[in-house]
């Protein structure tokens, strides 16, 4: 039986909605210093947190007697990531050529991206 992490769950959520916060000032047009002060203590949290339940996620089927197994799921765990991260760069790769544009694009700018 699959043990339910409920309070996490709600965490990650919480955590997921202080990153998009990170990226979109939310509260700038009321108030730039509480906007500055937001980001800057609440929401920065929120990549530590997603680092921390990682790892605990991942080491929780840890085996200490069997190494190739641990390799596997690390290769696999490993795998995943890059392909999460291959598929949003290629959707946000139009977004930044387009941003590029309108700000003085030039080749260089790709391969720093």
């Amino acid at each position: 039986m699959k043990r339910q992490y409920a309070s996490i769950d709600i965490a990650r959520y919480v955590s997921a909605l202080l990153v998009v916060c990170i990226h979109t000032f939310p509260f700038l047009e009321i108030s730039e210093t509480f906007n500055t002060y937001f980001i800057h203590t609440v929401c920065r949290l929120a990549v530590p947190f997603f680092f921390t339940t990682s790892g605990f996620f991942f080491f929780r089927n840890y085996d200490s007697e069997n190494e190739d197994l641990n390799e596997t799921r690390l290769k696999k765990a490993l795998i995943r990531l890059f392909r999460i991260y291959l598929i949003w760069t290629i959707i946000y790769l139009p977004y930044t050529i387009f941003d590029y544009t309108h700000t003085g694009f030039q080749i260089k700018y790709l391969f720093t991206y």
